[in-house]
Order: structure tokens, then sequence, then C-alpha cells
């Protein structure tokens, strides 16, 4: 049985070819969910891919878990991918966590319509590293049943109609099958293997907003503008 979605009006969708906060644009992959669906009495399991020791991403995830319904150990919890974090009833709930613990800023538009805007590239993770020494590799968001099981999400096609009323993503869609994204200049970057990753049309996408680099190079000034993603790639 599949989940139904109210419809909702769509919003502004970008075509473009990829980013990340690590990603062409900035981007994190951070992702979202599981592909799926069947109604939603049992609400939505919500987990973590975390680098870092067994005790440092059992204390994340208990952080992580806020005012959510936490995930003890024998539940369900044990067979969802990444460290156990929390239970919402909601899918709204579930993407409002997903934009809380994606990066430690949102860039947003420039108020002045400028062309031009540089800025700090917001870390993925949030505060997670600086406070539990843990990398972020994904957010995922697994259907959950009454009896505590598992079940397929049916993601809607219109991804406006998940999104809470007041976080301003903005959803949009690839041209190509996938495309590369990298980690945008920034002080703070994850590991180089860490660096960079895929955005794929099958699953959704979210522009957050956008930052430029820009360099000097024979007295002319040449920009990059990286955009913030959040990407959904099946459960992540």
């Amino acid at each position: 049985m599949s989940e139904a979605f109210p419809s909702r009006a769509r919003r502004p969708a970008w075509a473009w070819p990829r980013a990340l906060l690590w990603g062409l644009g900035l981007v994190l992959v951070a992702l979202v969910g599981k592909t799926s669906s069947a109604a939603p009495p049992g609400g939505y399991w919500l987990s973590a891919e975390l680098e870092g020791s067994a005790g440092q991403q059992v204390q994340a995830a208990a952080e992580m878990s806020g005012d959510a319904e936490r995930i003890f150990e024998g539940d369900a919890g044990a067979a969802l991918p990444g460290q156990p974090v929390a239970r919402v009833a909601d899918v709204r709930e579930a993407l409002a966590w997903v934009a809380h613990w994606a990066f430690d800023g949102f860039l947003g538009e420039p108020e002045d319509g400028a062309s031009l805007r540089e800025a700090v590239a917001p870390h993925v993770g949030g505060s997670l590293p600086e406070r539990f020494g843990v990398e972020l590799r994904a957010l995922v968001v697994t259907g959950a049943t009454e009896s505590d099981g598992l079940r397929d999400i049916a993601w809607p096609v219109d991804q406006a109609q998940v999104l809470p009323p007041d976080l301003p993503w903005r959803p949009a869609a690839l041209i190509p099958d996938q495309a590369p994204i990298f980690a945008a200049p920034s002080p703070t970057l994850p590991r180089a293997a860490e660096r960079h990753g895929l955005a794929h049309r099958s699953g959704g996408l979210f522009i957050l907003g956008r930052v430029d680099r820009c360099s000097e190079s024979e007295g002319r000034r040449r920009c990059l503008r990286w955009l913030q993603i959040v990407a959904r790639d099946g459960d992540r």
C-alpha cells in the first residue's frame, strides 16, 4: 500500500550539473531516505552513517535524537543502516531532522540580489565533528511499521510535499542520470577520500543556497559558483 502525501504547490526547480557541500556547488550529499512505501501509521526510523569510534557514534546519535523517541538496543533499530537515532511520526519531521544535522549553516540567497556572493562554506554534519569527533557520511530515513518493523517509503515525485512548511529548500532535478559532487573550498574539509560523491536523478535533490569562490589571475578575477545541496540516493 502506498503512502498518500497531500498535494502542495511545487516550488521553483533548478536543473544543474551537480554540486555538493562537498560538491560542485557547495555540497554535501547529506542524504535522505529509503525508497519506499506503505501506510504510515508506524512513522519513520532515523539513523546516521557516521565515521568515528563506537563510543563517539553512540554519543553523537544520542545528541541527534533531540526530543524524538529514542531507539534503544534490542529494538528494530538494530536492523537500520548506520547508527540508530530516533523515531518520528511524520515525514516532515524526518526532513526537519535532516535539515538540522546536514550542515552547520544555511546559506540561502543573498538579500541584496548580488550576483557575486562570498561566504564561509557550512560544514557537513553541523557540530558533530567538533563535539563528538565523528564525520557524517549520510542521514537515513527508513519507514517503520506499527509492529516496529521496516517498510518501504514511496517518495513523491513532487518533492515539495515532504518539506516542512518553514523549510526554504528548493526542490531541483538533475538533467543527466548522475552527476559528480565535490567539497567546496573551505577552512574545514572532509578527508580527501570523502570530498566527492555522486548525485542521482532517480533520487531527490534540494538546493539550500550558493556561495562563490574567486581567484585573481593576470589581472582578471575568475569565480566558480558552488551550490549547497542535500541529495537523496535510495535510503540515504
